[in-house]
């Protein structure tokens, strides 16, 4: 069986089945697995880079997009929230 197979038969009803807003990937809020696991590593790291180095929020997105050790969902959502303005979808991450 496919990946659709088991989501069509997911407890989940399609009625509160949403899609991701960075990837449109299947997810039961705002942010699917990957990239609210992504959230969560964005948000537990910024602290660091605050208090190590004083710069906000959107200062940090843009620079860990340069780095290459930065995960391609963690980038795909700073890139996701840097185009949008949306810093309420990392809220899913404290759940």
């Amino acid at each position: 069986k496919g990946l659709l197979d088991i989501l069509s038969k997911s407890t989940v009803s399609k009625q509160q089945a949403q899609k991701c807003v960075v990837c449109g990937f299947f997810s039961e809020g705002r942010l699917c697995f990957r990239h609210r696991l992504a959230a969560k590593s964005l948000l537990e790291a910024y602290s660091f880079w605050r208090d190590a180095l004083g710069v906000s929020f959107r200062d940090y997105l843009q620079q860990i997009l340069r780095r290459s050790e930065t995960g391609r969902w963690a980038k795909e959502l700073a890139e996701y929230v840097l185009k949008t303005g949306d810093e309420g979808v990392l809220d899913e991450a404290k759940v």
